[in-house]
């Protein structure tokens, strides 16, 4: 795949590295159409779908629930012409009816550029869905600590006394040195779990745990992977998958001993994670969806992420997007 990937500046979730592993785990037997601006490429996965009669020819921007995000492909002065250009060389070669672009994050370039869109002739429809939460990090670490709670700190301290009382506490970002050893404890406490006994662990799909893998060893490679690891003496009671991307932690999975779930290692592990993040300059902490009760005890606030439509540019575009802003205008009156 063409691109400017692991280039400075370019996110991590734009590059092509990225891309390219999550077409090789995750797009199967779906078709993959592509299109190109400044010699770099956009893929898109082609569903065909039915709606109210109808033979829908749709592409969707490769998102899932592994994917932390969705960042376009990083390319050079991405601005509406050129993604106007792009689109419309890809829709004569490949007529489609209308693009999604889910887990958009609320804040990123390329919102503002699909939204500008609408000025070019492409109809489209936004909506919030789903949700992540937010910590946040920028007044340093004695300022998150003034924002927690008095519960959550007063439970936090009881918790991590009372695994001091079991042994000693070590906590590191193991990814500095050999990062295959700490994912390898990261995937034997994940496995130990209830993930683990319901076969949603990442050691229960090889090619899932190859996916990972792949991703995680580019990170590392650029500098950005953090793997941080919680020790009681020297067995591993908790662990914290992150990537860091410019002044953004991206929270991406965690584990931990629940033999010890009494002594709630789970904030333990999170208060070292925010202290080490804060200490090391990241301004906040994305734990992604789904937004849960505890997730919610540690947030700043809960943001959206944003899921775009874009329709084709033709009669038959804009009457789909005006049937669907009419659906929702209905389900919001009957709500």
């Amino acid at each position: 795949m063409n691109g400017v990937s692991g280039a400075v500046g370019c996110p991590f979730f734009s590059q092509a590295q990225w891309f390219a592993a999550w077409l090789g785990a995750f797009a199967g037997e779906d078709t993959v159409v592509r299109a190109h601006a400044a010699e770099v490429e956009m893929p898109f996965l082609r569903r065909v779908r039915r709606q109210a009669g109808f033979s829908l020819n749709t592409l969707q921007a490769p998102v899932n629930e592994h994917s932390p995000c969705l960042r376009l492909p990083c390319v050079p002065g991405m601005g509406p012409a050129l993604m106007d250009e792009a689109l419309r060389e890809l829709h004569r070669r490949e007529p489609f009816d209308w693009i999604d672009f889910p887990l958009l994050p609320a804040d990123v370039p390329e919102g503002q550029v699909l939204g500008s869109l609408v000025e070019r002739g492409w109809p489209l429809t936004v909506s919030e869905h789903p949700h992540t939460a937010l910590v946040d990090l920028e007044g340093g670490w004695e300022a998150v600590q003034a924002a927690m709670s008095k519960k959550l700190r007063a439970n936090t301290n009881r918790a991590e006394n009372g695994l001091r009382r079991l042994g000693e506490l070590h906590f590191d970002d193991e990814a500095r040195n050999e990062w295959t050893a700490a994912w390898q404890t990261f995937l034997q406490l994940e496995a130990a779990g209830w993930k683990g006994e319901a076969q949603g662990a990442i050691a229960s799909d090889a090619r899932l745990e190859a996916f990972y893998e792949r991703v995680l060893g580019e990170a590392h490679r650029q500098g950005r992977l953090r793997l941080y690891v919680l020790r009681l003496d020297d067995r591993p009671i908790g662990a914290n998958l992150v990537l860091v991307d410019g002044t953004t932690a991206f929270g991406w999975k965690t584990a931990y001993d629940q033999t010890l779930a009494k002594y709630s290692p789970g904030n333990v592990l999170q208060r070292f994670v925010l202290r080490a993040l804060a200490e090391e300059g990241v301004s906040r902490l994305d734990m992604l969806d789904p937004v849960n009760d505890w997730k919610r005890r540690w947030a700043s606030r809960i943001e959206p992420r944003l899921h775009v439509r874009l329709y084709a540019p033709t009669l038959r575009g804009r009457l789909l997007q005006r049937l669907e802003r009419a659906r929702r205008t209905g389900k919001e009156e009957s709500a």
